[in-house]
C-alpha cells in the first residue's frame, strides 16, 4: 500500500510539471498617447510595455524598429543596451530609473517621447567610463533623440551625461524638447563626447532645438542654470531657436581646438535690427568658423489661426533665404557681427497677434 502511494504521488507531480511547461505567455500591444515634435498628441496602437523584471540587460534588436512605454514604475540594476532603433514612450506617473544608465551602442538609436514636454520621467546614472545615456568606456555611442520627457542623466568617470563615454564620441544628438538636467565627469561634456573624445569625425553634432533654460548642467556639484562652455561642446555644428532665454547662445568649445560664444536677441519686433554677435572666437589656421540662417516657417509669421503674413530679412540691403550665411570668420578673427533687418512685405489684412522663428547655425569647418 505505501509503495502505491509513493508511486501515485511521482505520476502527479510529472503530469503537472509537464502540463505548466506548455502554457504560452503573451505580451500585449497597447494604445498609447504621446507628444509628437510640432506639440500634437497622437496614439500609437503597437506599443508594447517596457519589460518591468529589474535585471532586464537589453530590449530591442539589432535592424528592427520598436515601439515601448512604461506602463509601471521602472526601475533597471543592470545597464539597459538598446539594439536597433527604440521609441520609448515615458508615461505619466510612471517613473524609469535606470541605475547603470543606457547604453545606446553605436547603430542603435533610442527616441524617447513625453506624453507632453516634461511628463514622464527618467533618470540614468553612467557607471565606471559609461555615459547616463549614450556609450561604454572607449566605444562610440549611437543616435539620441530626446523629443520629451523629464530626464536626468548623470555621467561616470569622464563620461558625458549624455553621449559618449570615457574617450569616446558619438553618432548623433537631437533634443527637440523636454526638460533636462545632464551632468558630465572630469571634463567630459554634459551632452556630447567623453574626456579625450575622438572628434574628427564630421558627423558627430549636437542639434538643439529648445529653449537653453530648459537644460541644467552641473560639474562638481555646482548648479548652472543655462549651458556653458565647458558643459556643451564636442560638435561640429550647434542649432538653435531664436528665443532662447536670456539670449545667450552656449558656447561650443574645444571642437579641434576651436572656441567661440554667439550672443542672439530674445526676440524681436519687425522692423527692429537683429544683431547676432560671436565672440570669443580661437580657431586653428585652417579652421573657418561660420553662422547660417534659416526658418521652419519659410519667412513667414502666423497667427494662432491660419493667418499668414510674409516678411524680409535683408544683410547689406540684400535680401536673405533659408540658409544663407550671414558671417563667416577666419582663425584671424576675434570676434563678428551682423546687423539684420526685418520687414513686412505686405500689410496685414486682419488683426490678430503673428509670430515666427529664425534659426541660426553655427558650423566650424
Amino acid at each position: 500500500m505505501k509503495k502505491w502511494i509513493a508511486l501515485w504521488t511521482a505520476f502527479c507531480c510529472t503530469a503537472f510539471l509537464i502540463g505548466t511547461s506548455v502554457i504560452p505567455v503573451t505580451v500585449r500591444a497597447a494604445s498609447v498617447t504621446y507628444m509628437d515634435t510640432n506639440g500634437d498628441i497622437r496614439i500609437r496602437s503597437d506599443v508594447l510595455p517596457l519589460p518591468a523584471d529589474p535585471d532586464t540587460a537589453a530590449i530591442g534588436q539589432a535592424g528592427m524598429t520598436a515601439w515601448y512605454y512604461t506602463d509601471s514604475d521602472i526601475l533597471y540594476r543592470q545597464r539597459l543596451r538598446i539594439n536597433g532603433t527604440i521609441n520609448l514612450i515615458l508615461t505619466e506617473g510612471h517613473p524609469m530609473i535606470a541605475r547603470k544608465g543606457i547604453h545606446v551602442p553605436a547603430g542603435s538609436t533610442l527616441i524617447l517621447w513625453g506624453q507632453s514636454q516634461t511628463t514622464g520621467t527618467l533618470q540614468a546614472a553612467g557607471g565606471s567610463g559609461t555615459a547616463g545615456i549614450g556609450g561604454n568606456k572607449g566605444t562610440r555611442a549611437g543616435t539620441i533623440i530626446i523629443n520629451g520627457g523629464e530626464i536626468t542623466a548623470d555621467g561616470g568617470n569622464e563620461a558625458a551625461g549624455i553621449g559618449g563615454g570615457s574617450g569616446a564620441d558619438f553618432e548623433n544628438i537631437t533634443i527637440n524638447g523636454g526638460h533636462l538636467t545632464v551632468n558630465g565627469q572630469e571634463e567630459a561634456a554634459a551632452i556630447g563626447a567623453g574626456k579625450n573624445g575622438t572628434r574628427e569625425d564630421a558627423g558627430a553634432r549636437i542639434h538643439l532645438h529648445l529653449p537653453i533654460s530648459q537644460i541644467t548642467t552641473a560639474i562638481r556639484g555646482e548648479a548652472i542654470g543655462g549651458v556653458t562652455a565647458d558643459h556643451i561642446g564636442n560638435c561640429a555644428a550647434y542649432n538653435a531657436l531664436h528665443h532662447l532665454s536670456g539670449g545667450q547662445m552656449a558656447d561650443s568649445t574645444e571642437y579641434d581646438g576651436s572656441a567661440f560664444m554667439m550672443t542672439i536677441p530674445s526676440e524681436i519686433t519687425i522692423g527692429d535690427p537683429l544683431v547676432i554677435h560671436v565672440g570669443r572666437v580661437s580657431l586653428p589656421q585652417d579652421q573657418t568658423l561660420q553662422v547660417t540662417v534659416g526658418t521652419p516657417d519659410g519667412f513667414c509669421l502666423h497667427s494662432d489661426g491660419d493667418l499668414k503674413l510674409p516678411y524680409r530679412l535683408t544683410s547689406h540691403g540684400q535680401q536673405l533665404r533659408d540658409g544663407d550665411r550671414i558671417l563667416l570668420l577666419t582663425a584671424s578673427s576675434s570676434d563678428g557681427t551682423a546687423i539684420l533687418n526685418s520687414s513686412l512685405s505686405e500689410k496685414p489684412r486682419y488683426a490678430a497677434r503673428y509670430s515666427g522663428t529664425l534659426t541660426f547655425s553655427v558650423s566650424v569647418t
